[in-house]
């Protein structure tokens, strides 16, 4: 009677498990010692018992950065050990030799990996399953949260495990498969971003802060895990490292990519086991996309350190040329790359990318010179940032909607357009987001040099809409504000706090009768910061001397000498008549130390000095000594608002 031969080759997996099996004791032994170890540990103590963790089992009680290291590196490794073989041509020959089809073999070696990956996190979550039944551990974890770290942790390490195995089909060697795996984590983001901040520079309007947060937000939500901070607030509500959505998105790029890595182990050569790329067609692409992402690398670099188009290019052509030579030296596993027949294809590369920028200007006309008709306009937010917009649309704050209000920011958005240059020194960033009528956004940024006038930009400042959509005070309920802290500028007494409940909300209603009253003015150098905490977030207004009301009340308390930077507080000033131009490239220090100024220690030049001093200013330069021979800060004076006792000194 015939034998008949089992399709299933057990003897693959058994070999697996020997060869990576330690990886798989590794993530149990760690999963272990974070998660149910550090249940018992801190269920000894009695204090921690008496605390509601709300964060579940992502909570810092749990090890969270140390479940990060294990879910990040630990399937990497696991992909990389076990389809070693594949890089090493010897074993490769072998291993393919064997009666049995590639596809059986890529297949088997999946089961292998993700057994040894899934069991670790089954044995732990059947602990923690158990432990919830045995003992009160209601307010450390429950059944759902125990469902959601299972479902995290068995997703994301497949995805991951399966993301490294595409890498090395890729590659034919492991350790180019380690540091590729997590390039293409973060290159569908990063490459986002670099395309986005050299577009800012081409085209005016575009906003590359949006484009950064939308590119984190929507390319590269495995950040999520990086950049969540679990705390154990009592009563407050956190949200997951990842939502749902997320999870099933992950689980679909898994299937897709173990299909690539499938059809891509089946055609692929074994001779070329031992090259950086092992897919020839994929070459040309890796050389010019290297080429591509170190130039924008170097013009970042040279733009943000030299603000200049002309440093700009030579970033370019440095970047380009680094990048073109750095990726031959690796696809040809050498140094000796130079030849002269290379500058033909560095030189159609560098053909394509001068025609793109001189057609930038053309495509984006339109994209620059757009604004949002009037009556389009639904609400309109004018600011520094795209993120302090996202914060406003959280705390609700009401927009600038009145007719007048959103047609003085038009006017605003009219004059950005010419004005902005954003390869200058001493600039600022403007933010507008139109919310339009049909429900559409439009998001425009501008850096516009500090020292210029943009007409009708006073109006919209001294709008009561602006200052209600501006200072996060009027959106703050005062009966959940904890405390209100003022911090001084150069103080040596601390900050000062206020805690009673009918101070604060004393406070909190004459600030905002204060901030309602008051004219544009330029923010002070020397105002004084007060931070609202309200549980474990911290909103802040800048206070001012013209606050009166409010300056006032604290002068009623005795708080005021503390709550502002006084003349006493200052040994003497050094001023010193330096205009924008002349100290370009030039530290403020430098040239206070260098020249010798009007130095004065008298008490009311000194305070006339504080009231009008800003951040920016053509005009004069101002340092500060809290001692004779240390400089402790340094502020601006525009010409303009100097006391007469300076301008008659330099006349």
């Amino acid at each position: 009677m015939p034998l008949k031969t089992s399709p299933f080759k057990k003897e693959v997996i058994k070999q697996d498990f020997r060869n990576v099996g330690w990886i798989g004791i590794v993530y149990l032994i760690g999963l272990l010692f974070t998660l149910p170890l550090q249940l018992v540990m801190d269920m000894n103590n009695e204090h921690s018992r008496e605390m509601y963790y709300e964060n579940g089992l992502f909570d810092p009680v749990f090890l969270y950065g140390i479940q990060m290291i294990l879910l990040f590196v630990l399937p990497v490794l696991m992909a990389i050990f076990l389809f070693r073989y594949v890089h090493v041509r010897g074993s490769a020959d072998f291993i393919h030799s064997l009666p049995i089809k590639r596809s059986s073999l890529f297949n088997y070696h999946i089961i292998s990996g993700a057994l040894l990956l899934i069991l670790p996190i089954l044995i732990t979550g059947a602990i923690l399953f158990v432990s919830y039944f045995i003992w009160d551990v209601g307010n450390y974890y429950t059944l759902s949260d125990l469902g959601y770290w299972a479902s995290v942790f068995a997703v994301f390490s497949l995805f991951l495990f399966i993301t490294s195995i595409f890498v090395g089909s890729l590659t034919g060697l492991s350790a180019v498969q380690g540091v590729l795996t997590y390039v293409l984590l973060l290159f569908p983001a990063g490459m986002y971003g670099l395309i986005s901040y050299n577009l800012e520079l081409f085209v005016k309007g575009f906003s590359v802060d949006k484009a950064m947060a939308q590119a984190i937000e929507k390319y590269l939500p495995l950040l999520d895990f990086l950049m969540y901070q679990p705390r154990t607030p009592i009563g407050m509500e956190v949200s997951p490292p990842v939502d749902s959505t997320s999870i099933v998105v992950y689980l679909g790029l898994t299937i897709l990519l173990y299909a690539a890595s499938l059809l891509i182990y089946q055609k692929r050569n074994i001779e070329n086991g031992n090259q950086a790329i092992a897919v020839l067609t994929l070459r040309p692409a890796f050389k010019y996309g290297a080429t591509f992402c170190f130039m924008l690398l170097g013009g970042m670099y040279f733009s943000e350190s030299q603000l200049s188009y002309s440093w700009l290019f030579i970033g370019y052509a440095i970047g380009a040329i680094f990048g073109f030579i750095l990726s031959d030296m690796l696809l040809q596993k050498t140094w000796r790359v130079f030849h002269i027949r290379k500058l033909k294809g560095l030189g159609s590369y560098a053909a394509v990318v001068v025609i793109l920028i001189l057609a930038l200007p053309i495509i984006a006309r339109g994209y620059e010179s757009a604004v949002p008709a009037k009556d389009e306009i639904k609400n309109v937010y004018m600011g520094s940032s795209y993120s302090d917009y996202q914060t406003k649309r959280e705390l609700s704050a009401p927009l600038i909607h009145g007719s007048d209000n959103v047609e003085a920011v038009r006017r605003v958005h009219d004059e950005l357009i010419d004005a902005a240059k954003p390869m200058e020194e001493g600039k600022r960033t403007i933010f507008l987001a139109y919310e339009l009528n049909n429900g559409d956004k439009v998001f425009r940024e501008y850096q516009v040099n500090q020292q210029r006038r943009i007409p009708y930009m006073e109006k919209v400042y001294s709008s009561e809409e602006y200052k209600r959509m501006t200072y996060d005070v009027f959106q703050l309920a005062p009966s959940k504000v904890d405390q209100l802290t003022l911090h001084p500028p150069m103080s040596e007494e601390g900050p000062v706090r206020i805690t009673d409940n009918e101070e604060v909300t004393r406070a909190l209603q004459l600030i905002k009768k204060d901030i309602l009253s008051q004219s544009y003015r330029k923010p002070n150098r020397f105002a004084t910061g007060l931070d609202i905490g309200i549980g474990y977030e911290n909103y802040n207004v800048q206070l001012s001397t013209s606050f009166t009301n409010f300056n006032q009340w604290l002068k009623d308390e005795g708080l005021y000498d503390q709550a502002y930077l006084q003349a006493k507080d200052v040994h003497k000033i050094e001023v010193l008549r330096v205009s924008s131009e002349a100290r370009k490239g030039e530290s403020p220090f430098d040239i206070l130390l260098r020249e010798n100024g009007l130095e004065t220690s008298d008490k009311e030049k000194i305070a006339d000095v504080i009231s009008a001093a800003n951040d920016v200013g053509d005009g004069y330069l101002i340092g500060f000594y809290q001692s004779e021979d240390e400089i402790s800060t340094i502020a601006n004076l525009e010409a303009g608002e100097a006391p007469d006792w300076i301008t008659n000194h330099f006349k």
